[in-house]
Parts: C-alpha cells; structure tokens; sequence
C-alpha cells in the first residue's frame, strides 16, 4: 500500500493509473522471495481480470514505488512492443525518481544514476540502460481454432479473438503451459520441443512467436505414449470470463458453436427485414437471423452485439471545444498528440451530469486532469451463449474545487450516481488552458471484456496508454 501511495504521489499518469488500479482491486501487487526464478526484481503477468506484479521488496518504500513505476509501464503480454514497452519504462521510473530527489529523498546506486540521466535530458543514455540493464521477455498461449496452442506472445491461454479463457498463475512459458494442461514440467518441456520450438537455457520469445502443438505431439522424449490431443478432450478448465467448465475442446469457441447448432440453438440476432406476415397473417416465423460461426466470430461470440449496448448522455449543455482523436496540444504543443476525449466549453462552476448511472471509481487530483472523477458502469450481454456482466468508465477532468481545496462534489469513492443527478462542477484545475469539462469513455481490458474487443476490432477503441481504450463518446451518446 505504502508503495502504491507513493506510485501515486510522484508517479507521471500512467503511474498514478496503475495505483488507482491496484487500489480498486483490478491489479493486483505481490510481494514476494523470488521472482521469476530469481533472475528478477519484479514481473507483471497479465491476469483474467487485470495485471498481477509480483516484486521483491526492498525493505525502501521509494525503492519499491520506483519498481512498481517501471512495472507501471508493463501489460503483461509478450509482443513485438516489449523491447518499446521496457524502455518507457526505464524513462518512466527514471521520471519518479527525479521527482523524488526533488523533494530531497535519498536514492543510490542505478535508481539515483538514472535520475541523474532523466534530470539532464540524456534520453539516449536511458535507452542503453534500457537494452542492457532490463529484461523485455513474456511468453504464453493461445487455443486455436482447429484445438493446437499456438504461442503468440499472449498471455494466459486465449481464445483466436483474444479473449482469455484460463488466467494462468505460473510464471514462465514451461509452467504455464504445465498448468493450463495439468502435466507434469518435464511432459510441458517434450510437447514444446517436439513441437519444434527452441530452447537454449531458456524458451526464446522472438524465435518461438508462431509456433504450435499440434493435437498429434508427443509429450515425451521418445515420442510414445500421451499426445496434446488427449489433453485435449480431457482436461477440464473453467472459462474465467463466462464461468462455463469444460475440456479445452469443449471451451473452443468452434466447437461451442457446433454442439448449440446440433441442439437447435444456432446463435443468432434479431432481423427486422425478415418478413414474419403472409396475407396479413403471422406465418410463423421469427424476425431473426442465424450466424454463420465466421458472422458469430466476427460479432466477438456476442449476440446482437452493436454500439447501443451502451446508451450515455451528454454531461453538459456547451460548445464542443476539442474533439476526440488527433489534434495539436494545446499545453506542450505537441503535433500529434491523441485527445482521448471531449473538451465541451462552459464558464466556470457549470454543474454536470453524470454519462450514465454508475459508481464513482476514482476521485482525486492528477497531474494529466487536476481534479478528477471517473465512474464505473456495469452493461451486460451474451457471450458464447452464456449472459456476463462487464464494466466501462465515463471521465471527467478539470474539476472545481471546494472551499477547502478538495473537489467540489457531494460524492465520495463508491457512491452511486443516477443518470439526472449534478455529479459535480466545472472547473479550470490541472493542464488547461480556460474553463472546461474533459469528458471520455475508456476499457480498462480487452482480454476479458468481450465488447470492449469487439469495439477495438472493429475500429470504435483505440489503445493510448498501458491499461485503457479509448473510445468517442458520440459513439454513444444517444
């Protein structure tokens, strides 16, 4: 907790975020005596429902806030960004430290050097430390359609969309394919080296990106006895997004689609342009369509999957100032810079509304918002044939202040907001240029929020930090 704090308190947005995370319960911050088989200080692990960060503790709090920094900038899955990924990283928990000896705090060794390096702007020095100082590897699997596991740099065991399917607690690619399948470490070794992938003291990531265990693999050194196949149609895992237990084969998406059109029950949406009269008269038919499993795959497994699943409102009645997408800072100056939001134009002290009903997630002062209220809402659907509930988060940034200096709102973290309620006041606090109410919508996941997936496949979210996707309210707005 105490590192957390202190992420937040000299953390840069991003920093600040993951302890807002940690706090709310969606990553999670593990203490523990060895990381990644001792070869390491800290490591972040993409979970079902966030990041776990496992860290050696330092006996330091702003040692441990300074590694958490850095873990701060990790998603947890292994891809062509990680090596981009660790050097934003080392700038970042560089950033902390400086802002730590600003305030006269005490740093040695590595921490204290980078420091020195980000406080003389020496980039280019940092991006060395980053390639010979820190590792940038993850590793795991994802369950392909015709039922080998392909090692794609996902973490956990994902379905063909992305989707997780089993949240994997072992470290390494060894042991978690080890716990995925329920074999032994050594059966784990066979099926990945007769697959053809290459080991030399440890599993290579960039070598062994696009490999695959086939049904047919061996998971021994003389190539006899059990095969993945029979794992395959054996092993039972429970699904960590729909609750649904079954064989690997069972939880295939293909065959999930197979067995519900062999029952009758082939998924299917609602088609209006489906003529349901003959003469005037029912026919008997119902207005709606059956799925090819390319339509079904397409829709994310999701039925009646469209952008009015979720319904907002706008905050305030005002001018529309900057919209989301490209635009020219108006702050640093910055050509590209993304606005992952909307700026609507209101005189100081306008009351707003909240988007939607929801539960107030985060409210405090940032550095990227001055005063800053997020929400929580709660949507739910049917997903593979099973109905789930995900969550979304509407922003509000530049908040006005109380007479006491907090944020002027009646609310606190984990209060209900209903739709026509006043949830606060515009203000002018944090990075702005005039008074103005920043509003946004973001997923804090696409691995386990279905829908959130669907959007970014289908060009509605965009990814601008670690941890959130970003969409245009007017998506929404009804």
């Amino acid at each position: 907790a105490d590192a957390a704090y202190k992420a937040y308190v000299y953390g840069d947005w991003t920093q600040e975020n993951t302890a807002a995370r940690l706090a709310s319960g969606i990553d999670e911050l593990v203490f523990a005596d060895s990381v990644a088989d001792g070869k390491a200080i800290a490591q972040t692990v993409s979970s079902g429902k966030g990041r776990k960060i496992t860290m050696l503790d330092s006996g330091d709090a702003h040692v441990n806030a300074i590694t958490l920094g850095h873990e701060a900038y990790r998603d947890g899955t292994a891809n062509e960004n990680n090596v981009s990924e660790t050097i934003a990283a080392v700038i970042g928990h560089a950033g902390m430290a400086a802002r730590m000896q600003e305030y006269e705090v005490g740093l040695t060794g590595m921490y204290a050097a980078e420091a020195e390096l980000y406080k003389n702007g020496n980039i280019k020095a940092l991006i060395v430390d980053a390639m010979l100082n820190y590792d940038s590897t993850e590793d795991y699997w994802k369950l392909n359609r015709d039922g080998s596991l392909g090692f794609d740099g996902k973490t956990d065991l994902y379905d063909e969309n992305g989707n997780v399917i089993y949240d994997a607690q072992s470290n390494g690619l060894q042991g978690s394919l080890s716990e995925i399948l329920g074999v032994s470490m050594d059966e784990a070794y066979y099926l990945m080296h007769n697959s053809g992938m290459t080991y030399n003291n440890t599993w290579n990531l960039a070598s062994n990106i696009g490999a695959a265990i086939g049904l047919d693999t061996y998971m021994s050194e003389d190539g006899t006895g059990r095969t993945y196949g029979d794992i395959y149609t054996t092993r039972e895992l429970t699904d960590s997004i729909t609750g649904q237990t079954g064989t690997i084969y069972d939880l295939n998406p293909i065959n999930i689609y197979d067995n519900l059109a062999a029952n009758g029950m082939t998924p299917s949406v609602y088609d209006p342009s489906i003529v349901t009269e003959s003469n005037g008269m029912w026919n008997g038919r119902l207005p709606v369509k059956e799925l090819t499993y390319e339509e079904w795959k397409d829709n994310n497994y999701i039925t009646d999957v469209s952008l009015d699943m979720i319904s907002l409102q706008e905050p305030v009645i005002g001018n529309i100032s900057s919209n989301f997408g490209q635009r020219i800072d108006p702050i640093t100056g910055e050509i590209n810079s993304f606005h992952t939001g909307t700026d609507f134009s209101v005189i100081f002290g306008t009351p707003f509304l909240p988007m939607g009903s929801g539960i107030v997630y985060f409210l405090g002062n940032t550095t990227w918002g001055g005063n800053t209220m997020i929400l929580e809402h709660e949507m739910t659907y049917n997903y593979k044939e099973t109905y789930i509930t995900s969550n979304y988060y509407t922003d509000y940034l530049h908040l006005q202040n109380n007479a006491s200096g907090g944020i002027n709102t009646s609310y606190a973290v984990g209060s209900s907001i209903s739709l026509n309620n006043i949830a606060g006041y515009t203000g002018n606090t944090g990075p702005s240029t005039g008074p103005h109410l920043h509003t946004g919508i973001h997923f804090d996941s696409i691995s386990t929020n279905p829908y959130a997936n669907w959007l970014y496949q289908h060009g509605y979210a965009e990814k601008h930090d670690k941890n959130n996707w970003y969409s245009d309210i007017y998506n929404f707005v009804r």
